[in-house]
């Protein structure tokens, strides 16, 4: 092999290797956009402050920044029930048969997947009340 197609294949393999190592770097989003569409897949809703300092004329004011974020709640009903019915008069006769529904098996493992992913919130809620029972 003489310099000339050595050297050409160098080439070709550079630039092979230099587009392989691109392209992930090419589609990579920012962090701001991954997380912004993180938080509105969940449905929470959120706003912030950042931190700051103001000098007034009489005083001077450090805030820490606030942060509001809120998920929506979730009310599940696991069953419903009413009985049946009869009622009668000069317009006619009512009946009504009942009815019950309950709770889908799927829609029960996402309350459970949903009740367990708010304990760690619920437990430092639980811990952090000042009634709690803290020993030395």
């Amino acid at each position: 092999m003489d310099f000339k197609t050595l050297a050409r294949k160098a080439v070709v393999v550079a630039v092979s290797w230099s587009l392989v190592l691109a392209l992930p770097i090419s589609y990579a989003g920012d962090l701001n956009s991954e997380v912004t569409n993180m938080f509105n897949n969940l449905g929470a809703v959120g706003n912030y402050t950042s931190p700051g300092a103001f000098k007034g004329q009489t005083f001077n004011t450090y805030t820490g920044g606030n942060l509001y974020l809120r998920s929506p709640n979730k009310t599940y009903q696991l069953a419903a029930i009413q009985f049946p019915n009869a009622k009668g008069g000069c317009g006619g006769i009512d009946l009504f048969g009942g009815s019950f529904s309950h709770i889908s098996a799927a829609e029960f493992k996402n309350m459970l997947k949903n009740i367990t992913a708010a304990l760690p919130g619920i437990a430092f809620q639980l811990v952090n009340r000042p009634g709690f029972p803290r020993h030395p």
